[in-house]
């Protein structure tokens, strides 16, 4: 993938534009854990979809797929469905805000539901955690990413 204006300019956004101030949140509980994702929850109903070739006994290779992992304070890496990316994010814990944009990775023609999860997570814009799992919310707070932690 090419980094283009419109990532830059979603990066100054992140990074300065939307804080009050660039300093980093020193607490991020989100720095050095990795997911992996349950489904694509319906906030009202709390039906859950399971995206395609996410499930273990599909195929082997199916337990990478939808892995989130939180590198740093603010670089995280994810796999879809076909591909392997990397990108920036900003989280804010006393506010359950995060934003994430993507900035590169692997090159395949994305399949099953990889263009959905990967969406998803460039429209994100709170999140919360219980217990084990991770809630990344989109689509004006209509659905959430729901994750189970993998390791911390």
């Amino acid at each position: 993938m090419k980094i283009n204006l419109l990532k830059i300019i979603a990066l100054l956004m992140i990074f300065c534009g939307g804080f009050s101030s660039c300093a980093k949140d020193k607490d991020n509980v989100l720095t050095g854990t990795k997911w992996k994702l349950i489904g694509i929850v319906d906030f009202q109903s709390k039906e859950i979809k399971v995206l395609e070739g996410a499930l273990f006994h599909e195929i082997p290779v199916a337990f990478e797929r939808y892995k989130l992992m939180f590198d740093t304070d603010s670089a995280f890496t994810t796999h879809s469905h076909t591909n392997v990316l990397r990108g920036v994010y900003r989280a804010d814990n006393s506010k359950h805000t995060i934003h994430m944009v993507i900035m590169g990775g692997t090159m395949a023609g994305e399949g099953g539901d990889g263009d959905l999860y990967c969406d998803a997570l460039e429209d994100a814009k709170s999140f919360f955690i219980r217990k084990n799992e991770l809630l990344i919310f989109f689509n004006d707070n209509k659905n959430y990413l729901l994750f189970k932690l993998v390791k911390k």
